[in-house]
């Protein structure tokens, strides 16, 4: 049977961090895609608009043009990019599995874990990506068009004030760019670690795992939280801890649960699972009454 080690460990978590990486780069290509070709849709859109007789624009015009808005989404390839989300959630949740094997031969797959608890966190996040998707991108350019039909005293000028802000970027480009390389990678790094450690503690629950071991950059950026939890050495060893007391009751930094969140959101830390023999061996001393520790 292969012996885990901190070495062992290390290893897996630089392949996860590795593909982790990696799908997220994977997504922001795609939300980009998906922001180009919305984008392209609504210039078409707007084309129309200019091309129809008359000399204003009616509000039940509008009302069909922001309908007509809807419907580009679609036809951007949103759907696409919510199955390749999915993708990348389970990618990355199996790679972070992986060491399980060094626990507990055959057990480092997805497998055992219910597929409608999978699916149904699958669910979260991938609202989570339509909201913001839907806030940073369809409201700011339905607004700007509706306001620009509403307001403009022409046709023309309201084409011309939509044509202007979307070529000088404008709403559109600006919202559309910043959410593409800001938000949404931050986003969707989040979102698979998050999507990782709840995988990741299920497992755990099957395996009866209960030793916690945290691990994070300590840097410049390393929050006080986050710190705290990888250095401090309540029973022997730095950053490991009993799975029932690593909660939020930690520390007063700390306002979601730790073992899917980390120390706050897109957290760079770490959470894996051990059994005790591991933790001992690394130097761990279990708390008094671990019927575990007795053998």
């Amino acid at each position: 049977m292969p012996t885990l080690t901190p070495e062992k460990l290390a290893e897996f978590q630089a392949a996860f961090d590795e593909a982790q990486s990696k799908a997220g780069e994977d997504m922001v290509r795609a939300v980009r895609k998906l922001f180009s070709n919305y984008i392209a849709r609504v210039e078409s859109i707007v084309l129309q608009v200019a091309a129809r007789p008359g000399t204003s624009i009616s509000l039940p015009e509008t009302q069909a043009v922001l309908a007509d808005m809807i419907q580009a989404l679609e036809l951007a390839g949103r759907d696409d990019l919510i199955r390749e989300f999915q993708t990348k959630l389970a990618e990355v949740a199996g790679e972070s599995l992986r060491y399980y094997d060094y626990i507990r031969p055959g057990s480092g797959t997805l497998g055992g874990i219910s597929a409608d608890t999978l699916n149904a966190l699958g669910r979260d996040f991938v609202s989570e990506l339509e909201l913001g998707i839907d806030q940073k991108l369809v409201r700011p350019a339905a607004s700007l068009i509706r306001d620009s039909m509403l307001t403009a005293t022409t046709r023309e000028d309201a084409v011309r004030e939509i044509t202007n802000a979307i070529e000088s970027g404008g709403v559109l480009r600006r919202d559309g760019q910043e959410f593409t390389q800001a938000n949404i990678e931050v986003f969707v790094q989040d979102s698979e670690r998050r999507f990782a450690r709840h995988t990741r503690t299920l497992k755990a629950d099957e395996l009866g795992l209960n030793i916690v071991v945290f691990t994070n950059p300590l840097d410049s950026k390393t929050a006080e939280q986050c710190r705290f939890l990888a250095t401090t050495a309540k029973y022997g060893v730095p950053g490991f801890w009993y799975k029932d007391e690593f909660t939020t009751d930690l520390h007063p930094q700390l306002k979601d649960p730790p073992l899917v969140v980390g120390g706050h959101w897109n957290c760079r830390g770490t959470v894996d699972f051990v059994d005790l023999e591991y933790a001992i061996s690394q130097g761990f001393r279990p708390r008094r009454g671990d019927s575990s520790a007795e053998g």
